[in-house]
């Protein structure tokens, strides 16, 4: 890479959708004249017929829509193209996963209608659906229009100037606004993701959130190598001693209608994961520059409240560190101490995620005596042999706060599954020579139960609710997310949880 490419400000990574959601004209409307027009349609698979979801168009019009697609041979199945009176109307399918959460079918429409787009030049579209759905679809669309490239030769423009919303009851000017930042939310987070580990450093993703704090007036706090040793925080500075590049603890302190309570977001940021001394199997190792999806949410997040303050205190911490082999790295067999006092003993260097987290567990706890604590994470690989790639885990301390955690992952179509905090696993982490051990043995296969009782340790009695994402994060099969790469999974998770705080 050219040196110049590591001076780059990180705001020209942004996608240029970030900016053109800003200048781009979204509108309902019941009759709109868009050049062209999309309309979902669901399939009964028994009778072999199909159901146009729309409610603005007149029902002799989509009588004939249908007619046509079928002189066509069209048989249901594909996005079908038709010419009717001038204009083009594109029927697109809603997926036959019925076990998925509505939000991620409406998005997933939106996903093909952007895959559609992607090499026409269509200035104005028309957006159709069943009531309350056209936003939905109009999240997913969005989405299917990011694109990051570090290649000189530029990604194409995108030419939409007009979009409409074509529902009976006009949607409401302020959930437009949300849909606005939402995806702005979620383009930053996804660029984290996605932008080359040599420029992704601790230090540039500190630089992000310095930046984003001072557009949204919050308070950043920014501690690095010596202040983290200082600090008590040896778990997380011991990630870190491998590489060349200095960890940073990110503190956004962002203010809500409440001060008397706070909410503690904390993220697992590390920028490049190779396992340390614990090295990784070299296939597929340069995805791992995902291990900061956690903290990318976090700051994805921050920037979404920054437009929609929060009913209480938001604080949101992240743990940037690259976890390398080097002369100084973390052994295998060493004990670190954390900063709630307990010493731990590093049986495997691969299993990090936990040590930058249960320091930062510990900070937020005694520092700011949180009402509610959640942390995300791409914490471990066995996550994905639990649930695979369609939906993250979810482990608390508290049962009414996480109903309350599964009930706006619904709401918001980002799927979770609860899993238990065995008191059983407690005894798999105690360490003969330390308090405690950073994994179980061999014979203990349930990893991600490891990993959540091990953090479990750092919380006291706050109450709490782990997010391992690491099936989900990053080429996730789900319904309504990019298959490909990040996909900023967590984002409205979070928000929701800070805006409807209960």
């Amino acid at each position: 890479m050219k040196e110049a490419f590591l001076r780059k400000s990180w705001r020209e990574f942004l996608p240029e959708a970030f900016s053109w959601i800003d200048t781009v004209r979204i509108q309902s409307s019941t009759c709109p004249a868009a050049t062209h027009h999309f309309v979902p349609f669901r399939k009964n698979q028994e009778e072999k017929t199909c159901t146009l979801l729309s409610n603005t168009l007149p029902s002799q019009k989509k009588e004939l829509l249908q007619q046509t697609a079928q002189r066509m041979g069209w048989n249901g199945n594909t996005l079908a193209d038709l010419q009717l009176e001038g204009t083009t109307y594109t029927l697109v399918p809603v997926s036959s996963l019925s076990a998925c959460p509505q939000p991620q079918l409406l998005r997933q429409l939106g996903l093909d209608i952007a895959a559609y787009l992607q090499d026409r030049n269509v200035p104005i579209i028309a957006i159709h659906g069943a009531e309350g759905t056209t936003l939905g679809i109009l999240e997913g669309m969005l989405q299917g229009l990011f694109r990051v490239s570090i290649k000189e030769k530029s990604n194409p423009k995108i030419k939409i100037q007009d979009l409409y919303l074509c529902e009976t009851t006009p949607c409401d000017a302020e959930k437009i606004r949300y849909q606005r930042v939402l995806a702005k939310a979620l383009y930053l987070t996804r660029m984290i993701q996605e932008t080359p580990p040599n420029y992704m450093t601790p230090e540039r993703l500190a630089s992000i959130a310095e930046d984003l704090s001072k557009d949204c007036g919050f308070t950043c706090h920014i501690r690095g190598r010596e202040e983290i040793l200082a600090m008590g925080m040896e778990a997380f500075h011991s990630v870190g001693k491998g590489s060349h590049n200095e960890p940073k603890l990110i503190v956004i302190e962002i203010p809500g209608q409440d001060e008397s309570r706070t909410v503690a977001l904390v993220g697992k940021g590390v920028t490049f994961d190779s396992g340390g001394i614990s090295l990784k199997p070299g296939l597929q190792m340069d995805e791992m520059k995902y291990d900061l999806s956690g903290g990318a949410a976090v700051l994805g997040t921050a920037l979404l409240l920054g437009q929609f303050p929060p009913p209480t205190r938001v604080v949101c911490l992240i743990g940037a560190v690259e976890n390398m082999p080097g002369h100084h790295a973390t052994r295998p067999g060493d004990i670190v101490h954390a900063r709630n006092g307990k010493s731990i003993e590093i049986l495997n260097t691969d299993a990090e995620g936990r040590l930058v987290l249960a320091d930062l567990l510990a900070y937020a706890v005694d520092t700011y005596q949180p009402t509610f604590i959640a942390d995300i994470a791409t914490l471990t690989g066995a996550v994905l042999y639990a649930l695979g790639t369609m939906g993250a885990a979810l482990i608390s301390n508290s049962d009414s706060h996480a109903e309350w955690v599964l009930r706006i992952s619904r709401e918001e179509g980002e799927p979770l599954w609860q899993m238990p905090l065995w008191p059983e696993m407690e005894k798999t982490i105690q360490s003969k020579v330390a308090d405690l051990k950073n994994i179980a043995s061999p014979a203990v296969k349930a990893g991600t139960l490891v990993g959540g009782s091990f953090l479990r340790e750092f919380v006291k009695d706050t109450p709490w609710a782990h997010l391992d994402i690491a099936g989900v994060a990053w080429n996730t099969l789900a319904t309504g997310y990019p298959q490909v790469g990040g996909n900023g999974y967590g984002v409205r998770l979070l928000a929701g949880l800070c805006l409807r705080f209960e």
